[in-house]
């Protein structure tokens, strides 16, 4: 996959992965400000929000960096807490099928047990009813 930068600040695709770019890793691009003016925008009011816009995409405001942060955080602690369900979900699979095994072990030796008094009580018990 080719690189591909977004002025937005979203994340790109290189290599299959995928990487967040940081404000200090993005190209850095002056604020092309024309300098000919015209009679009619010779104020502010015609390049000041173009120029404004342009510079807002370039340095997203502070709240944007600080959501962006506490999100990666976010998704972070999502990430782990995931990880460790999973675990104790293993964890707990782990010790039900020991506790299968124990079971399935425990019927076997008490059907064994219970053959071998019906053995006792069928060879005994027939000869006392008379």
């Amino acid at each position: 996959m080719a690189l591909t930068t977004h002025s937005d600040n979203y994340p790109y695709y290189h290599n299959n992965n995928i990487y967040t770019p940081s404000i200090t890793s993005l190209p850095m691009q002056s604020p092309h400000v024309s300098k000919t003016t015209s009679p009619s925008s010779s104020s502010t009011s015609s390049s000041g929000p173009r120029s404004s816009t342009k510079e807002k995409d370039l340095h997203p405001p502070e709240t944007a960096i600080k959501k962006r942060t506490l999100n990666t955080l976010a998704a972070r602690r999502y990430r782990q807490r995931r990880l460790d369900q999973v675990s104790e979900l293993e964890e707990q699979l782990k010790e039900t099928k020991e506790e299968r095994d124990g079971l399935k072990n425990r019927v076997a030796r008490l059907e064994g047990e219970l053959d071998v008094l019906r053995r006792l009580v069928g060879a005994g018990g027939g000869g006392g009813k008379n």
